[in-house]
């Protein structure tokens, strides 16, 4: 979490919110945690992942199309 505030570039900080969330994701699952707890990192989980969304990179309007034209 230190390395996200310390992190001017978008793409880095997306990259580290997505593997803050993950990572308590993983503590969210575990059974040896309290179920208040497990909570909590649930709860903090979320906040990661709509945090991550915020930097997610935008794709460019030619790079669509050409996907579209692919698929």
């Amino acid at each position: 979490m230190t390395a996200f505030m310390q992190v001017p570039a978008p793409a880095h900080r997306y990259l580290l919110a997505q593997r803050i969330s993950r990572n308590l994701d993983t503590l969210a699952s575990q059974d040896c945690f309290e179920p208040g707890c497990r909570e909590r990192f649930a709860r903090l989980a979320t906040r990661w992942r709509e945090r991550a969304r915020e930097f997610a990179p935008q794709r460019s309007p030619a790079r669509r199309r050409v996907r579209d034209l692919l698929f």
